[in-house]
């Protein structure tokens, strides 16, 4: 657990870094490439002409806190959700780890002291072995349609990555958009590794003791008890049921989930730069 608050607390200092080194670089690309007019007949929608000059400094202020409002709200609130569902599956993950310890603990005590209620212990186990299964299932229904709208955001971030890469190269580079754009595409492929390598870790710990369940249940060790010989069923057969993470329940987000999103984003971005290179010549 101390490792795991670890983790919470530099990931949510990560977000902070992340949302003030973009405020700091839009800020920077906002004076430096004068982007006043195309602000104001963009996001404002007047004429750029009709505005007198002693209230440039006015909207450069205004501006300049939308672009703190929307980095804060936007890229922080995306960044703030994702630690959530990082930090809840890893917190699931150390309790079927503990879960795994105690199964074996329960063992080793067996084999040292046959007086040790087994039967009674796994018993125990396998209820909240049940339980935990449960909140899996309960997670992935809040979190499901969230992780569908987060891979396909990853997708489309990387197709509008390669289009503004393509746009400055054929055209006027800009050093603030490009390292913007490339930390937008760290952020994007460190998110894909994060929302689903934690996925798939859940994915595999709830069946990960399977064979020290395995061992009690053909262990010849003369034990009488068919109270203990169903507990050990009950458990096997919680763990061959789907107790998973999926996105939207369309897939499975296990390992192979992190090689189709990436392959996606490969097979996409090919696209994107064949149509945009076509366009721009």
């Amino acid at each position: 657990m101390q490792r795991l608050r670890r983790i919470c607390k530099y990931s949510l200092f990560g977000v902070w870094i992340y949302v003030i080194y973009r405020i700091l670089l839009d800020t920077l690309d906002f004076h430096v490439e004068r982007r006043l007019q195309l602000y104001v007949e963009s996001e404002l929608m007047i004429a750029f002409s009709q505005i007198p000059k002693v209230l440039y400094p006015v909207i450069s202020f205004v501006a300049q806190c939308d672009i703190i409002i929307n980095r804060i709200l936007v890229s922080g609130g995306m960044s703030f959700v994702i630690v959530v569902y990082v930090f809840v599956n890893l917190l699931m993950n150390v309790k079927f780890e503990k879960w795994d310890t105690d199964m074996a603990e329960c063992v080793e005590r067996s084999r040292l002291d046959k007086a040790f209620p087994l039967a009674l212990r796994v018993g125990e186990l396998r209820t909240r072995h049940a339980k935990l299964c449960e909140v899996v299932q309960r997670l992935d229904g809040i979190f499901c349609s969230l992780a569908f709208v987060w891979h396909t955001s990853i997708v489309v971030s990387a197709c509008m990555e390669a289009t503004t890469m393509i746009q400055m190269t054929k055209r006027r580079f800009e050093l603030f958009r490009f390292l913007g754009s490339m930390v937008n595409t760290c952020y994007v492929c460190f998110s894909l590794f994060l929302i689903t390598g934690s996925a798939a870790l859940l994915c595999e710990a709830h069946s990960s003791s399977r064979h020290v369940v395995n061992a009690i249940h053909i262990a010849d060790q003369g034990y009488t008890s068919r109270a203990l010989v169903h507990e050990v069923r009950f458990i096997l057969s919680q763990m061959s049921q789907r107790v998973e993470m999926t996105a939207w329940r369309f897939y499975k987000l296990d390992r192979s989930a992190i090689l189709q999103t990436f392959g996606a984003c490969v097979t996409y971005v090919s696209l994107v730069i064949q149509s945009a290179e076509d366009i721009l010549d």
